[in-house]
């Protein structure tokens, strides 16, 4: 059986967001997953929203007001998903996720976030 889809990159400017990727195996839908909630993860709401594909393995989204971090997933014609990278929305307050001890190690990514 050929491989999964692979991300290739998920790139952001404004409100649109760009994902890449590469599939031997021909997509059959792409999903934008979304949240605008904040505080504990297990009770945030995520929309998703069927997105088409923007020329040959890129497609796009329009982040909505309020979004605080989203994620795309890719179907094949087999019904086997792969998801990109979870990121953040610069500048959205998160409740709760800060480690214990109340901060990340330097150097270490939260999700796009690389703390300085």
């Amino acid at each position: 059986m050929p491989p999964l889809a692979t991300v290739k990159s998920l790139s952001q400017r404004g409100e649109l967001v760009w994902l890449s990727y590469v599939a031997e195996i021909p997509i059959a839908k792409v999903d934008f997953n979304y949240t605008t909630d904040r505080g504990k993860w297990k009770d945030r709401h995520w929309t998703t929203v069927a997105v088409e594909s923007e020329g040959q393995h890129k497609t796009r989204a329009t982040l909505p007001p309020g979004v605080t971090a989203y994620y795309f997933n890719l179907t094949d014609e087999h019904g086997l998903v792969v998801s990109s990278d979870l990121r953040f929305v610069a500048g959205a307050i998160f409740d709760r996720m800060v480690p214990r001890g109340g901060h990340w190690p330097l150097g270490q990514r939260c999700g796009s976030i690389r703390v300085r």
